[in-house]
C-alpha cells in the first residue's frame, strides 16, 4: 500500500521536513556500477549505519559509527559520475 511504501522511504531517507525520498531502490555496488558502466568516471561511497545494539541496547550509539563504520560498511551508496 502507498502508506507503508512511504514509512518505509521515510524510515531510510528523509528530508530536514520529515518528507520521504521520491524513490529509494535497494541495490548493491555491483548492480550501481553495471547501471552506470556507460559513464567515464564512477566514483561510489558508502555511508550512514544504525547504532549498534545488543540485546535491545545500544551499545554504541550511531553518530559515533557515522565517520567510521558507516564509510566502510554503510547502508546508503552515493554515486557520482561523469560523461
Amino acid at each position: 500500500t502507498g502508506a507503508v511504501v512511504d514509512a518505509q522511504r521515510k524510515a531510510y531517507d528523509a528530508n530536514a521536513a520529515g518528507d520521504g525520498a521520491p524513490e529509494t531502490v535497494f541495490t548493491s555496488i555491483v548492480e550501481l556500477r553495471a547501471m552506470l558502466s556507460r559513464f567515464a568516471g564512477v566514483s561510489i561511497a558508502r555511508e550512514n549505519c544504525d547504532h549498534l545494539t545488543l540485546r535491545g541496547r545500544t551499545l554504541v550509539p550511531r553518530k559515533l559509527l557515522l565517520g567510521t563504520l558507516g564509510r566502510s560498511v554503510g547502508l546508503d551508496l552515493y554515486a557520482s559520475a561523469t560523461k
